[in-house]
């Protein structure tokens, strides 16, 4: 067990059991987002006519100011061969292409205002009457997939530490994080470890032009994703040039950052306290242990339906499931809202005087209802009232 592993698992611990019982209440509801650069009005349609994988260098992320490679155990250590750049070949670019267009094809089905006429490049076969072509949009899709695997040994740092079953759980529990704190300094001795190192580069641009004569709508739309994750071995260690995957784990993982992973495992143990049916019903007693290695296709599904997404955000209003945190407001309107009973809890909050909670309840009730220009209202009252709540401050974002 490596030093990162078990620091992680007991600051969970602590974290469970000084959270599940005192966490703040939430909601889920479908959040509607309105389109960064929408296609004209007239446009309904979308139907895709050709989806190709090419090969050429994939541009590394941008720098965006996150540092220099730090990692638990300090800077990360540059493993041989180094990997700077992400080259991509055809033939798995072909493949990416397919996985790009299902995600697509999904992301269109579920969340988009725009509506799929087909899902094969070159197809003639429609679904019902066809619409007029002045309502179409034919896309195109040019795709390169960079990807690379390694599958090595490397010398890791361990303490042997004898456990004295009398002490205390807060003694064991220090005993244990100093000594994950002196494995990642280098103290111990070295022991081989196997482990697997995955990344990918995925690029893909998005051509939209009018079915009528071939047009553009917008400019072409290029969207890249980044994937980068070891299992085994030392935390630090990386083929990846560290100051690249530091980037791409600051701009592309978020949710696999430690502190948000930590998070998810709160939010996930409070509702298997608090709601056990809907515990099992989600399949949360089903899921996959971490420190088993994603497989490549797990890493392409991810990468495609990350671009696939952004792309839709950007042409097209769309809606997605969220779990949004609901404030210590008024009693009354936090029940209804937990009951989904959104627009009773507008009519009551309306009537009742309103302090910075209560503005931010408000504002997500009409979200909630799809109202944004309302919600956005409420949130910029909200947050004049409590300018320092990071949560009305996200929300705010939200609606920009």
């Amino acid at each position: 067990m490596t030093g990162q592993g078990s620091l992680m698992r007991y600051t969970l611990l602590l974290l469970v059991l000084g959270s599940v019982l005192g966490c703040a209440p939430k909601v889920s509801f479908q959040v509607q987002r309105v389109a960064k650069t929408p296609l004209p009005p007239a446009i309904r349609f979308l139907t895709i006519v050709q989806v190709s994988g090419t090969s050429g260098e994939i541009a590394p992320p941008k720098d965006r100011g996150e540092g220099g490679g730090f990692s638990f155990g300090g800077k990360a250590k540059q493993l041989i061969p180094e990997v700077s750049t992400f080259v991509a070949h055809p033939e798995p670019s072909s493949a990416m292409a397919d996985l790009v267009r299902s995600a697509l094809v999904d992301a269109l089905s579920t969340q988009s205002s725009l509506s799929l006429l087909n899902t094969t490049p070159g197809s003639l076969l429609l679904n019902g009457s066809q619409p007029d072509a002045a309502e179409v949009a034919a896309l195109t899709i040019a795709v390169r997939y960079g990807t690379a695997q390694f599958l090595k040994r490397e010398q890791v740092d361990y303490l042997v530490m004898v456990e004295n079953k009398g002490t205390s759980w807060e003694q064991q529990l220090l005993a244990k994080t100093g000594t994950a704190i002196a494995e990642s300094g280098g103290a111990g001795f070295e022991v081989p470890v196997g482990y697997v190192e995955r990344f990918g580069a995925l690029e893909a641009t998005f051509t939209l032009t009018r079915k009528t004569d071939g047009s553009l709508l917008l400019p072409p739309q290029t969207f890249r994703s980044y994937y980068v994750r070891k299992w085994g071995g030392s935390s630090g260690g990386t083929h990846l040039a560290p100051k690249i995957r530091t980037r791409i784990q600051a701009q592309f993982q978020q949710d696999e950052s430690t502190w948000d992973a930590l998070l998810a495992e709160v939010d996930v143990s409070a509702l298997a306290v608090q709601d056990p049916d809907e515990y099992l019903a989600q399949g949360l007693h089903l899921r996959r242990d971490v420190r088993v290695p994603m497989l490549r296709l797990e890493i392409q599904a991810r990468l495609a339906k990350d671009v696939s997404r952004r792309l839709l955000q950007t042409i097209s209003d769309t809606s997605e499931a969220a779990s949004l945190q609901l404030l210590s407001g008024d009693a009354v309107a936090v029940v209804l809202m937990q009951g989904n009973a959104y627009e009773d809890a507008i009519a009551w909050l309306q009537g009742i005087p309103r302090g910075g909670e209560d503005e931010y309840l408000l504002g997500l009730a009409y979200e909630a209802t799809g109202q944004l220009r309302q919600a956005r209202i409420h949130y910029e009252d909200a947050l004049r009232l409590d300018s320092g709540n990071s949560v009305i401050q996200e929300a705010l974002k939200r609606m920009r």
